[in-house]
């Protein structure tokens, strides 16, 4: 423990000066104009104030942007950095550079965001022309400039030339620009810097992945395999962040360069899945595992569904599940921690140091900051800081398991010791058992006794429930009358009958006449009190235990009436269309008279020379019946004729 803790902070020591070693080739500041003097210095970082943007959209295609670049109206970038945000289409970045010197001038510029998908270059020649170069994660690495994980172009002014650069960027991520115009041998020296500290720090991730690696198999502890693949995860990340993988590793294949960011990503967070779920011992706490598990589950299936539908994963929900994932783990080692977990201490710091310098690169993308050396390195610097600091837990931990071994073993003697004694006692033991599991039985048939009569309880209960949600769902919520779901099972059921047992069966469908002028004049909620009211009018007028009052839709309702033939049937709907114009409804002061138009077909009993009726048929005649009956003006009833199919 104390060689690794010796290590592992010398490495730390050897990284820290190159790490603020980035900070040592900074852009020299520029007059907040348009143009940019390449003479000025060895490195230029570009500026918000600097750049113009232009979305490649509403019919702008690259060369009418081309050919008139300078009528186009350009606009300016509100965010600290050049960030375009997320967008469907090509952006277009222009800025002015000029060498006022008497020499000719020659910069690279260069574009620090490895995941763009394509990237034009566009330099204004002296007879209206432009040079082009090209790169992007879909172009193939033969037409770059110079392969370099940045991607890189040349400027190259005469003796007092200004030329007009223009950048198209189209990204499936965020559209973020930053640019820095370099010296070549300022490049060349920066360079040597940034592999050097890639190199120390994955030296120390490759170091603690080896390590834990080493332990795993000499242990065969699980959460060291899980923390070396943690470990693997992560560096493929970074370099699949930083480029490095795009320069040096993935070569040409495409698919790599498009995917290996967004399989690096997954694989990260499902190795924090793993690696917790050991490390929290989260099989012991129901809850968390099952949280763990989920998240673990997800993260698969968008890694899949990210393969097969193309969709880059830091978009939409996969984005908002990795935030809730960090929240989720920070909330719980802190919660933990507070609980006494040694381990959880560990994280907490580890994974803030991590998270904050996460956060601090997402914000300086997103334009909150000014380009921050920091916010570009301190993400690498997390990661090397929490694998040293979960390592040290993980040695802490084999440290605590061989205390508490000794601790086993001297418990084990003690033990021995007392098994004299305990023989002795464990024949008085056994009786006492005898007697306590007597009483248990006894207990036990009470309370299964108990439970039982509670159960009865709930059944007769639920029974009851279950009764009131039946009349539920075949009710009107508004008038309180059977609704059309249940008017299509009874009649269908009473038509069947019908034909079975030869006795009639009558359709009485009732229209409210007028109903959308008085909804108009009264208003809604008085048009709901009117269906109200004739609903209970309906009610009281069919009083049979067998016959059925339901809302057929809107203002109608259709009533039902079993062993009801054509004779009787015109007096029943009489009856009814009477008992609705007795209906005293006053609104507003006003007494307001209603009536109703009504549709009457019956079928079966004696006429049963007529062909055999569908539901549908008896509707339609009923309806047609009531259309007859709004024709005569309404206020009617219309005994339907029904037509031989």
């Amino acid at each position: 423990m104390p060689k690794l803790l010796r290590y592992c902070i010398a490495c730390l020591l050897c990284l820290c000066p190159f790490a603020s070693g980035y900070g040592q080739v900074q852009a020299v500041p520029v007059k907040q104009h348009n143009v940019l003097d390449l003479s000025q210095g060895k490195s230029i970082g570009l500026e918000q104030h600097h750049v113009e943007y232009l979305a490649e959209e509403n019919g702008l295609n690259r060369a009418h942007i081309l050919k008139h670049s300078e009528r186009l109206t350009w606009k300016p970038v509100e965010k600290k950095a050049i960030n375009l945000g997320k967008n469907t289409h090509p952006m277009w970045v222009r800025f002015q550079v000029s060498n006022p010197t008497q020499s000719p001038v020659e910069r690279l510029l260069e574009i620090d965001w490895i995941h763009l998908s394509e990237v034009d270059f566009y330099q204004q020649k002296a007879d209206g022309n432009w040079l082009h170069h090209q790169a992007g994660l879909t172009r193939d690495k033969s037409v770059y400039y110079r392969d370099n994980p940045s991607y890189l172009f040349p400027i190259r002014l005469q003796p007092g030339e200004s030329r007009q650069i223009l950048i198209r960027v189209y990204s499936t991520f965020i559209c973020f620009v930053p640019m820095t115009i370099w010296e070549e041998q300022a490049f060349t020296d920066f360079q040597k810097q940034h592999f050097i500290f890639y190199a120390l720090a994955f030296g120390v991730l490759m170091a603690m992945m080896l390590y834990n690696a080493s332990l795993y198999v000499f242990t065969r502890d699980r959460l060291f395999l899980f923390y070396s693949y943690y470990v693997i995860a992560v560096i493929l990340y970074e370099i699949s962040n930083t480029g490095i993988a795009n320069y040096m590793i993935w070569g040409d294949s495409q698919w790599w360069r498009l995917n290996g960011y967004a399989l690096s990503v997954y694989l990260c967070f499902l190795g924090v899945a793993l690696f917790v779920r050991d490390f929290f011992s989260l099989d012991q706490k129901g809850g968390l595992e099952r949280g763990n598990n989920t998240f673990f589950i997800v993260f698969c299936c968008l890694g899949i569904l990210d393969q097969l539908l193309g969709t880059f994963l830091m978009r939409g929900f996969a984005g908002a599940l990795i935030m809730l994932m960090c929240i989720t783990l920070m909330i719980s080692a802190i919660k933990n921690a507070i609980n006494g977990d040694i381990n959880a201490r560990y994280f907490v710091v580890a994974w803030s140091a991590l998270v904050g310098f996460t956060f601090l690169n997402i914000a300086t993308i997103e334009g909150y900051f000014a380009k921050l050396e920091l916010a570009n390195y301190g993400q690498l610097l997390g990661f090397v800081v929490e694998m040293l600091l979960l390592s040290f837990a993980l040695a802490d931990r084999i440290n605590r398991e061989r205390i508490q071994r000794e601790q086993a073993q001297a418990k084990a003697i003690d033990l021995q010791k007392n098994m004299v004694h305990e023989r002795e006692e464990k024949i008085a033991a056994q009786e006492e058992v005898l007697k306590l599991q007597q009483q248990s039985n006894e207990q036990l048939e009470e309370q299964v006794k108990e439970r039982t009569q509670v159960l009865e309880l709930t059944m007769a209960n639920l029974k009851n429930v279950n009764s009131e949600l039946s009349k539920l769902s075949v009710t009107d919520p508004l008038t309180q009358v059977n609704n059309r779901r249940y008017f299509d099972e009874v009649f269908d059921a009473e038509l069947k009958r019908s034909e079975r047992t030869q006795r009639p069966v009558t359709l009485i469908l009732v229209d409210v006449d007028h109903f959308k002028q008085f909804n108009d004049s009264y208003g809604h909620l008085a048009g709901d009190d009117c269906l109200k009211m004739v609903a209970k009018a309906l009610q009281r007028a069919v009083t049979r235990e067998n016959d059925l009052v339901a809302r057929f839709g809107g203002e109608e309702f259709a009533i039902v009436l079993p062993e009801v033939d054509e004779s009787q049937a015109y007096t029943v709907a009489e009856n009814i269309r009477r008992a609705i114009e007795s209906i005293a409804f006053v609104c507003k002061g006003e007494k307001v008279p209603i009536s109703a138009s009504l549709g009457v077909v019956s079928v079966g009993g004696a006429k049963q020379s007529e062909p055999r009726q569908t539901v549908s048929s008896i509707i339609s005649a009923a309806d047609e019946a009531l259309y007859e009956a709004k024709n005569r003006g309404r206020n009617c009833s219309v005994l339907a004729q029904l037509a031989a199919s």
